[in-house]
Parts: C-alpha cells; sequence; structure tokens
C-alpha cells in the first residue's frame, strides 16, 4: 500500500490523520469486498449496452490506454458537455499536447465521441492495480476532474506521482453536503490529495472548504458550463412545421404530469406538445401512458411523420436537443418536476428561449438561483403551477420574448470563463507550450 499524506497540505493534526487513514484503509477493503458485484455488473452493463472495450477498460485489464499529457475526466453526459469548451480553450493554448477524456458511462462516452474530437477511454473501477494501470500507461502531466467525482484511490495514487490534481468546475449540492457527513473522514483524506478545487461559485467554494479542502486551494472561477454554449448555425428540424412546446430531458412521471396539464390548457389553437426523455429507451413506457389517456402520437424513430392529428411528438432520438429547441415556443427542462436534480438550462438560454422549470434543481442550483434571480427563466413549485406558467406564457408572445432576451443577455455576460479556467489551470499545473 502507498504511503498516506498526514495532512501536510492543510495542517491536520494527528489525530485527524489516525481517523483518516483509517477511513482509507476501509474503503480499499470494502472495495475489495465488493469486487465479484462490481465485477458482474460491469460485464452486464458491457454486454447489453457496450462492449468488449468497455469491459476491459472498466476492470482495468486494458494494455493500450492512450498516452496523454492532459486527462480530464467526466462522470457521464452532463459533465462531458461541460469540458468541450475547455478542451477548446486548452487546445488552443496548447496545440501540441495530447488529450484524453474518460467517462464512467456508455452515454458519456457516446457524447465525447460524438461532439469533441479527442481520444476516449473509460476509467477503471476505483482499484488500485487497475488505477495503477490506467496511470502507467497514460502517464499524464496533470489531471483534470470535473464536478463532483472523488475516487481515494486514484486520487492517492496521482499524488504519490507527483501529477497535479485539480477539481474543475467543482459543485457540491446541500443534498452532496449530506450525503456526505457519514464518509466525512475519507473525503477530507480525499480532498487533502487534491492540487486545487477550482469551483463554480462561492457558494460551492465554501461547500468545499466545510468539507476539508484547505481555504487557500480552493478558487471561484465561475461556471464553465456557461462556457459550454456557443452560438451554432442550428437547422429546426424539418418535420416540425406546427408550433410547439418542448418538454427536454424529461424522467418517469414528468410525462404523465405534463399530459395532464396539457388537457386543462385554454388556448384558442393547442400547439404541439413534443417529449424529449432523458432515456430515450423509456419510449415504449412513454407511449403506454399516452394510450390509456388516448393521445394521439407520432414517434421520431420510427419515422412517423406528424399529422394534423398529431398532439404529441416522441423525440426518442439521441443529439437532436437543441435542433428541437430552435423553434420552440417554450422549453420546459425535465427533471424538476420529479427529484432528479434538473438538467442543463444554458441551450435554451443561448438560443433566447422561455424557459420553465420545476422545483427540483439541485445539480443546476447555481444555475436556476442566476437566471431566476435576473427574471430569465420561471421556477414552478409543482405542475398546477406549470401549468398556469404555461397558460401565461402560450397566451403572450411579448412576455415570452423578455423572458428569452433576458436569458440569452445572462449568457452573453459570462463570455470569458473558458480563458479564465485555461488561465487558472496552467499556472497551478505548470504546464509547458511544448509537449513534454
Amino acid at each position: 500500500m502507498w504511503r498516506i499524506k498526514g495532512g501536510a497540505k492543510n495542517g491536520n493534526n494527528g489525530h485527524r490523520f489516525i481517523w483518516e487513514k483509517e477511513a482509507l484503509k476501509l474503503y480499499i477493503i470494502l472495495m475489495w469486498l465488493l469486487s465479484p458485484v462490481l465485477w458482474g455488473y460491469t460485464r452486464i452493463i458491457g454486454r447489453k449496452f457496450a462492449n468488449e472495450r468497455y469491459i476491459r477498460q472498466r476492470l482495468g485489464r486494458c494494455r493500450d490506454y492512450p498516452k496523454a499529457d492532459i486527462w480530464l475526466h467526466a462522470a457521464s453526459v452532463g459533465e462531458a458537455r461541460g469540458l468541450s469548451p475547455l478542451i477548446r480553450g486548452l487546445k488552443a493554448r496548447y496545440p501540441h499536447k495530447r488529450f484524453l477524456i474518460t467517462t464512467n458511462t456508455v452515454t458519456g462516452a457516446k457524447i465525447v465521441e460524438q461532439q469533441i474530437c479527442v481520444p476516449h477511454a473509460f476509467l477503471p473501477i476505483d482499484w488500485l492495480s487497475a488505477t495503477r494501470n490506467f496511470l502507467d500507461q497514460c502517464q499524464p502531466e496533470c489531471a483534470l476532474i470535473m464536478e463532483t467525482e472523488i475516487w481515494p484511490v486514484l486520487y492517492a495514487e496521482l499524488d504519490k506521482r507527483g501529477v497535479p490534481l485539480l477539481i474543475v468546475n467543482g459543485r457540491l449540492s446541500s443534498r452532496s453536503e449530506a450525503h456526505l457527513r457519514w464518509l466525512q473522514n475519507l473525503y477530507r483524506e480525499t480532498l487533502d490529495h487534491v492540487t486545487a478545487v477550482l469551483a463554480r461559485s462561492d457558494v460551492d467554494k465554501q461547500r468545499f472548504i466545510h468539507q476539508g479542502a484547505a481555504p487557500e486551494r480552493v478558487y471561484a472561477v465561475g461556471n464553465i458550463k456557461f462556457g459550454s454554449v456557443r452560438h451554432k448555425d442550428l437547422s429546426p428540424l424539418a418535420e416540425l412545421t406546427r408550433p410547439y412546446v418542448l418538454a427536454a430531458s424529461t424522467h418517469e412521471d414528468e410525462e404523465a404530469q405534463l399530459l395532464r396539464l396539457w388537457e386543462v390548457l385554454r388556448l384558442e389553437e393547442k400547439p404541439l406538445l413534443v417529449i424529449a426523455p432523458r432515456h430515450p429507451h423509456r419510449a415504449d413506457h412513454i407511449l403506454k401512458i399516452c394510450r390509456a389517456r388516448g393521445v394521439e402520437v407520432s414517434v421520431r424513430s420510427k419515422k412517423q411523420p406528424i399529422t394534423p392529428r398529431t398532439e404529441l411528438y416522441l423525440a426518442d432520438t439521441l443529439g437532436e436537443l437543441e435542433p428541437l429547441m430552435v423553434d420552440a415556443l417554450v422549453v420546459f427542462m425535465g427533471g424538476s418536476l420529479v427529484d432528479h436534480g434538473g438538467h442543463n438550462i444554458l441551450e435554451p438560454a443561448l438560443l433566447g428561449k422561455a424557459m420553465v422549470f420545476g422545483p427540483f434543481m439541485t445539480n443546476f442550483s447555481e444555475e436556476a438561483r442566476i437566471f431566476t434571480q435576473h427574471h430569465a427563466a420561471i421556477q414552478v413549485l409543482d405542475a398546477d403551477a406549470l401549468a398556469d406558467a404555461m397558460q401565461s406564457l402560450l397566451a403572450n408572445k411579448a412576455q415570452r420574448e423578455a423572458l428569452g432576451q433576458r436569458a440569452q443577455k445572462l449568457i452573453n455576460e459570462h463570455a470569458d470563463v473558458v480563458e479564465r479556467y485555461v488561465a487558472r489551470i496552467s499556472q497551478l499545473c505548470a504546464l509547458t507550450e511544448s509537449r513534454m
């Protein structure tokens, strides 16, 4: 086992160090005990949704990980999308460096492969042998971990090798803090291996400090996801010729609530409702709900046309959310009427769309706070309030346009966030222009 530091970076006393050392030992033992379960789960996921590469890389049995000067890790879809502007900024600054992005999930990998032109690998499970195999092959100059990913074995091994490790766009929600209370000693020890935390806000900065990060190593840099959206030459989907409202990234039970509120809207001409579920494989379940309510549905994956009788268009495809937003009258962001933490509201904001979301925006609480504070989005408490908001917005074009314009203005005001991150990373990691 590697040498565990006794808190030299943040002045931990001996008593705390004893407990933190024991916490790390217990974590390693727990991961060893869970090995059969993790092994079996990885093989099931790989065979069902991915391929042999996923299985080999997640289990740390890969012998051909790409070498990387700058290694970035994003857990899944949201974090991977957030990496896109940072990659652009770093590539512009360091054109000769080799980059690698790792993810935990297959959906995250698809985003990297489709939208970011950088080699991809799956991050190994946090076992010591798997981690060492990965780092021996990649040999990174620095490691940039997005948002909240904390892996004790990986972080300690990076520290042992002298590889600068930064948490980028660091965020800790109040819910994350609550979950971390029973792991506080382990979390403190793990944070001690981090070179610096680049937090997305002052609130997140204070939460990291409260969890044990040294104050002098935590910086509030801004929300990198504000840089993840940029003006694109997007075209609307040709099939959508009727006025429509988009319900984006919906989760279970949200579709049923949307259908109920759609029935009570009092409009001279009701627009088409377009639902783009977060997980397209739920399409059959959504269709059952629609049929039970007698709703006329057209399904995009089946290439079914939108007819004058179509009431709902089910966009059960990946990678088309932004084109779906282009001509939407209003965008409702899913994962927020049910407790899933919400989803990214920046894409519709950039497009100047009137946005509505529910009370559960834990994963995007800072963005939700900023947009509602500036009257650039509407947050509702429940489905009844959502119905009222939709009724008002759909009946008032001027209100919709004003809401969208304020949202777009907010995005434009954060245009330099990528430059701030690149400058801070360059300073803390002591990166050179040429490849080492």
